[in-house]
């Protein structure tokens, strides 16, 4: 294949309409433009993309152009031309004075999510500007917070006073009655989980481990289930001996059978996860499971208890 043949020859197809239209500007390009090095960052407000890759690109052209013309938007993520009404610009004496108490950090540090960006639009009040650099100081500054145990740092909580290894905003979880975020809980869950495996405690992991369809989201055939409530009809122990799915919609439905293989019982996948705990065993031979000692016994051991 040559050079010119691998060239993506529908990308400026994919732009939008109007690709080729003149854009006045009244600031955006005029001098001194809004760049990194002037201290302004520019995100994607618009198309559903939310990016912080738009640049500035030269506007190559054969006629004679003023110096707003000089130069146009181009966003790196979407592969879009954009005006500067779907830009965010965060900068200025503002983000000078103001934004920076809020965010924490230089304007060359400051990332927003790409779906608070499209909230936020390219126009966006100074008080929902205020609140999104507050939110993601705040995600910022928990989630850089790693679990070293023996290593870990504690600081007095602003509010109680008392000392944990994890602020927000200055607060511990208690004491915190600002906005929470998914990734504020993300951060929770996270240390919760590390904290105890520290512990040697991994009881949060038996619902996992018990859950018959652990694996891929289906039960499978030989695995030996334990009936999860004792109100039920159906066996204490049983084996899955058929996995059948159905051609049209995907569902999974399973044919039980008890260990002593004289009843049969078929199930939805919902009314199996509702009924039965994962024991870890299978039927390995496939035979009579009476013909495994090990099921035997777990057999005869549920049949004592049953009588």
């Amino acid at each position: 294949m040559t050079e010119q043949a691998a060239l993506d020859t529908f990308r400026e197809m994919n732009n939008y309409d109007g690709r080729d239209e003149d854009w006045p500007s009244d600031a955006v390009f005029e001098e001194p433009r809004r760049t990194l090095f002037n201290g302004w960052t520019k995100f994607h407000a618009a198309r559903d993309c939310g990016s912080s890759g738009v640049s500035y690109i030269e506007a190559h052209t054969a006629r004679p152009i003023g110096p707003k013309y000089e130069y146009k938007l181009y966003c790196r993520s979407c592969n879009h031309r954009v005006t500067e009404d779907e830009v965010l610009f965060i900068g200025g004496d503002w983000f000078n004075e103001h934004g920076i108490l809020e965010f924490g950090q230089t304007i060359d540090e400051l990332q927003i999510s790409p779906d608070r960006v499209l909230d936020l639009g390219p126009d966006p009040s100074k008080e929902e500007l205020v609140r999104v650099l507050n939110l993601t100081r705040i995600e910022r500054n928990v989630s850089s917070f790693g679990v070293s145990f023996g290593n870990e740092s504690y600081d007095k909580c602003d509010t109680c006073e008392k000392e944990t290894f994890l602020l927000f905003d200055g607060e511990c979880r208690m004491c915190y009655d600002g906005e929470w975020t998914g990734a504020m809980q993300n951060v929770v869950n996270s240390v919760q989980f590390s904290i105890r495996e520290r512990n040697n405690s991994f009881k949060h992991r038996v619902e996992e481990q018990v859950n018959p369809l652990s694996i891929k989201n289906r039960a499978f055939e030989d695995k030996i289930l334990w009936r999860r409530s004792s109100s039920s009809d159906f066996p204490k122990i049983v084996e899955v001996t058929q996995c059948l799915t159905d051609d049209d919609d995907g569902h999974w439905e399973y044919i039980l059978s008890n260990l002593a293989r004289t009843s049969e019982w078929r199930v939805t996948q919902d009314e199996l996860a509702e009924l039965y705990w994962d024991t870890g065993l299978y039927n390995d031979d496939h035979n009579n499971p009476l013909d495994d000692d090990r099921l035997s016994e777990l057999h005869h051991r549920v049949t004592q208890g049953e009588n």
